[in-house]
C-alpha cells in the first residue's frame, strides 16, 4: 500500500515561474452523472492564443456585497482578463493567486513580482502567504450521517481530518451548486435538504421539502440553486441557498427520475420511469413541453450545439432534442447502448459509456458522428474531468481509466490504467454503488476513492502511477467531492474567489497564470471590522475526562459547555455529538452526548483495543465544528484479547 501523501501541485502548474526571462509586469503599475466543473460558455478559440503582452488583467478585493473587504468576514477576489487589442475576454484560463499583508513596505518593493510568486508557488513553511487562494479540501459523504472534511495537504499526525459536519439522517445524493458557493445534501427520511457553505464549511440552511417528497438525486443550476428529484411524489422541485422551504413541485411522473439541466436559461429536463420526459422553466415552474420514449438511461445537456442528448439502454444510438419542444432533431449510431454520459466541458465533446461491454464512445454531437471508440475500467459507471485527461472508475478490476484530453479531441483513444485498488474488486449491482460518485478532480490530477480499502489514490496528470494515497476514513463514504479555493471563471473572462480574511491593511495581490507566462502584483486593501464576522458563535467547551478504562469496556466522559462572554454553562444542547477515533483512522464511532447536569454532556464509548484515541465534538445548532475546539486525546489500557480484536477490526 503506498503511503498516504499528496503533494502540493501548484509549483508545477506553474512552473513557468521557475524559467530565466524577463518580467511580464512591473509591481503596483495597473499592474449527468459526474461532477463537472466547467467555465462558462465561449468559443473554443476565444483567446486561445493571445501572448502576454496583449493581456490586462484588472483585479479587486471586496466584500460579498460588492463593499469594501471587511477584516473577519467574507471577501471576493475577482480578476479580469481582457485582450487589450480586440477587447475580448480572455477565457478559458488557470489563475493561481496568494496574497500578502505588507508589514513593511520598503521590503515588499525590493521583491520583484515574479520572484515572491516563484516563492509562493514552492509552498514552503518560511514563505507562507497571509492568503492561499490556491488550496482546496476533500468533502466525504458518509451513508453513517456525516460530511468528513479533509485537508489533504495537512498531516495532523492521527488524522487528516479537519472536521465533522453531522447530518440529522442518512444522506441520498449531494451536488455543488453552479457558482460553488454551497453544497447540497439530500436527507430522503426526513425530507429535508441540507445546504453547507463552502467557504466555510458549515451547515447553513435545512430545506424542508414537503411531507412526503423522499429527496433523492441533485442536478446543479446556476446561481446557488439546485434542482432536485422527489421521489415520494414523482415530481421535481428547486432549492436554493437562502430559502428554507423548496419551490412549487412539478410533477413528472414515477420514480426513479433522471434529470438535466441548462444553466444558462436555468431550464431542467427530467425523466421518469415510464419514459415521460418534460421541460421546465423554473421561474414559473411550469412544463414548456413534454414527450415520451422508451429505456431511458442517461440525459445531458448539451451548450455548444443547445441541444439535449439522450441514451438508451437498449438501443445503440443516442438521440437529440430541441429544448423548447422536445423534438427530436438528430440520432447518432453508436456501437453499444448507453449507460452513463459525460460533457469534456471544453471541446464539448460527449462521452458515453457502455457497461456492459466495458468500453466508451466519443461523440462528436455537433458534426453528428462518433469519432473514437476503445475499452476503459471493468463496468464502469462515472467520468470525471481535470484540465487535461478523463477518468473513468468502473466497479471491478483494480485500475481506474485515464485518457488525454487532447488526444481524444483528435480521435485518438489510448486508454491508461492507473491502479486504484490494492486487490480487484468484485462488479456489483448494488445501486448505491453505482450512484456513488468518488471521483474528486483536483488541480492537475484527481482523486479515485476506494471505499473498501479507506483510501483515496492520488493521480496527477501524466503519471502512470498514483502519487499516493490520502484517507477516506470508513467504508461508508458514498460521495468524494473537491471544494477548490481557487479562482473560477464565472463569466468569459472574469475570474473569482472566496476567502476568509482575518487581519486589516494593506495586501500584495500576488497572481500567476498557466498560460500565457504571466505574473502580476496588485495592490489591495482589507477595512478593519468586527472580529469574528465569519468565526464561530458557538460556546466555549472544556474536557473532563474519566480515568481510563481496559480496551473493550465501555468508558464515559463527560463535557461542560459554557458561554464564552459570561462563563455561565449553557443548557439544552441536543445535537452535541462526539467523534471517536483511532490514530490510524481506521476505527471510528459517533454518538449523541446527553445532558446529565446543567451545562454538563456526556457521552459513552466502547473501544475495540488498547491505544490512543482522540475525541472532537460539534453542534450544528451552536455552529461548533470539531476544530472549534481543541480534540481531546484519552489512552486506553490494553487488555489481554488485544491480538485478536485487532484482526476484526473494521
Amino acid at each position: 500500500m503506498l503511503k498516504p501523501v499528496l503533494l502540493v501541485t501548484v509549483a508545477l502548474a506553474v512552473a513557468g515561474l521557475a524559467a530565466q526571462g524577463q518580467e511580464q509586469a512591473m509591481d503596483h503599475s495597473g499592474h449527468t452523472m459526474p461532477m463537472i466543473h466547467a467555465a462558462p460558455e465561449a468559443s473554443p478559440q476565444a483567446a486561445r492564443d493571445v501572448p502576454a503582452d496583449r493581456i490586462t488583467l484588472t483585479s479587486r478585493v471586496e466584500g460579498p456585497d460588492g463593499g469594501p473587504a471587511v477584516a473577519g468576514g467574507e471577501a471576493r477576489i475577482v480578476v479580469t482578463l481582457t485582450d487589450r487589442e480586440t477587447g475580448a475576454p480572455v477565457t478559458n484560463r488557470q489563475i493561481y493567486g496568494w496574497m500578502e499583508l505588507v508589514r513593511n513596505a520598503q521590503v515588499t518593493a525590493e521583491i520583484s513580482c515574479r520572484s515572491r510568486a516563484r516563492l509562493l508557488a514552492r509552498g514552503n513553511v518560511t514563505a507562507k502567504a497571509d492568503v492561499d487562494l490556491n488550496s482546496y479540501k476533500l468533502l466525504m459523504l458518509n451513508a453513517d450521517r456525516a460530511v468528513s472534511v479533509v485537508n489533504p495537504h495537512v498531516d495532523f499526525t492521527i488524522t487528516n481530518m479537519e472536521k465533522v459536519i453531522p447530518l440529522p439522517a442518512a444522506p441520498f445524493d449531494w451536488r455543488m451548486s453552479g457558482d460553488g458557493s454551497t453544497v447540497f445534501v439530500t436527507l430522503p427520511t426526513l425530507d429535508l435538504a441540507v445546504a453547507i457553505d463552502t467557504l466555510d464549511l458549515t451547515v447553513v440552511r435545512l430545506v424542508d421539502m414537503g411531507g412526503g417528497a423522499r429527496p433523492a438525486t441533485v442536478t446543479a443550476l446556476g446561481g446557488n440553486r439546485a434542482a432536485v428529484e422527489l421521489a415520494g411524489t414523482g415530481a421535481v422541485a428547486i432549492i436554493d441557498a437562502g430559502s428554507e422551504a423548496s419551490s412549487r413541485p412539478v410533477a413528472v411522473g414515477p420514480a426513479p427520475l433522471i434529470m438535466a439541466a441548462d444553466m444558462a436559461t436555468g431550464r431542467v429536463f427530467a425523466a421518469a420511469a415510464d419514459g415521460h420526459v418534460v421541460a421546465v422553466d423554473t421561474a414559473r415552474m411550469a412544463v414548456t413541453a413534454d414527450t415520451t420514449l422508451s429505456a431511458l438511461s442517461a440525459m445531458l445537456w448539451l451548450p455548444g450545439p443547445g441541444r439535449l442528448a439522450i441514451g438508451s439502454a437498449q438501443d445503440p444510438v443516442l438521440r437529440l432534442f430541441d429544448p423548447v419542444t422536445l423534438a427530436e432533431t438528430d440520432s447518432i449510431p453508436l456501437s453499444a447502448p448507453v449507460t452513463a454520459l459525460a460533457l469534456d466541458p471544453q471541446s464539448g465533446l460527449v462521452l458515453a459509456l457502455d457497461r456492459a461491454g466495458s468500453r466508451i464512445s466519443v461523440i462528436d454531437a455537433e458534426a453528428g458522428r462518433v469519432i473514437a471508440t476503445g475499452p476503459v475500467a471493468d463496468t464502469p459507471v462515472e467520468i470525471g474531468f481535470s484540465h487535461a485527461y478523463a477518468y473513468v472508475r468502473g466497479l471491478g478490476g483494480d485500475t481506474f481509466t485515464a485518457l488525454e484530453l487532447e488526444e481524444l479531441r483528435d480521435g485518438k483513444l489510448t486508454p491508461i490504467a492507473i491502479q486504484d485498488a490494492a486487490a480487484p474488486k468484485r462488479p456489483t449491482d448494488d445501486p448505491a454503488a453505482v450512484r456513488a460518485r468518488l471521483i474528486a478532480p483536483a488541480g492537475h490530477g484527481a482523486l479515485i476513492a476506494n471505499p473498501a480499502e479507506r483510501v483515496a489514490y492520488d493521480y496527477m496528470e501524466g503519471m502512470n502511477v498514483p502519487m499516493g494515497t490520502v484517507p477516506i476514513y470508513g467504508t461508508a463514504v458514498t460521495g468524494m467531492l473537491a471544494i477548490d479555493r481557487g479562482f473560477r471563471e464565472t463569466q468569459p473572462g472574469t475570474y473569482e474567489a472566496r476567502a476568509i480574511i482575518t487581519s486589516a491593511g494593506p495586501y500584495e495581490l500576488v497572481m500567476a497564470l498557466d498560460r500565457p507566462d504571466l505574473v502580476v502584483c496588485q495592490p489591495a486593501s482589507v477595512d478593519p471590522g468586527a472580529a469574528g464576522d465569519k468565526t464561530n458563535p458557538g460556546p466555549s467547551v472544556t474536557a473532563a475526562l474519566t480515568d481510563p478504562a481496559e480496551g473493550g469496556r465501555q468508558q464515559t466522559f463527560t463535557w461542560r459547555l459554557a458561554d464564552p462572554a459570561s462563563g455561565a454553562p449553557v443548557l439544552g444542547v441536543t445535537d452535541l455529538r462526539i467523534l471517536a477515533y483511532s490514530p490510524s483512522g481506521v476505527w471510528q464511532k459517533r454518538t449523541v452526548a446527553r445532558e446529565t447536569a446543567d451545562g454538563i454532556y456526556s457521552a459513552t464509548f466502547s473501544f475495540p483495543k488498547g491505544g490512543r484515541y482522540g475525541l472532537a465534538i460539534s453542534s450544528v445548532s451552536r455552529r461548533l465544528g470539531p476544530t472549534d475546539a481543541a480534540p481531546s486525546y484519552v489512552t486506553i489500557r490494553p487488555s489481554p484479547d488485544d491480538a485478536f480484536q485487532e484482526e476484526s477490526l473494521p
